[in-house]
């Protein structure tokens, strides 16, 4: 086996993780894993609508890459899923949308650099992603 221009030798027993591109899917509808609920009835999202409120939609799923996964069947490109707090969802709530996190790198906003204090704990990156998708609404 070759890695970096050093050559290494498996002994019995012995694996190594491998991650193969089986091939490429340019114009693919993917959403993130997180967006997905899987039950016995099958795996379904909840689709935002223009009043803001979660219908559930069922879904065909095909391939994953990192977290996220291709839609097959089931959502149109354009269509808003609730992708945090996914489990506080009913058909038919009220939710809030936010903007859509982007995972173009040059097209993220530098972050503004605020000093913090002891009395001001720092955002995590959990607490910062939550803030990007659709959640329900407090008002039930």
């Amino acid at each position: 086996m070759l890695a970096n221009g050093a050559t290494f030798h498996l002994i019995p027993g012995q694996y190594v993780p491998v991650r193969l591109t089986a091939g490429e899917m340019p114009d693919a509808l993917v959403i993130p894993q997180t967006a997905m609920v899987s039950s016995q009835v099958g795996t379904y999202v909840y689709v935002v609508g223009d009043d803001n409120k979660a219908t559930l939609r069922f879904i065909k799923l095909g391939d994953t890459h990192e977290d996220l996964v291709v839609v097959t069947e089931g959502l149109k490109e354009g269509e808003k899923v609730v992708n945090a707090g996914v489990q506080k969802v009913k058909d038919g709530i009220e939710v809030k949308p936010t903007a859509p996190a982007t995972s173009d790198p040059a097209a993220k906003p530098e972050p503004e650099e605020k000093p913090v204090s002891a009395a001001e704990p720092e955002q995590t990156d959990q607490e910062a992603k939550a803030g990007e998708t659709a959640t329900p609404s407090q008002n039930q």
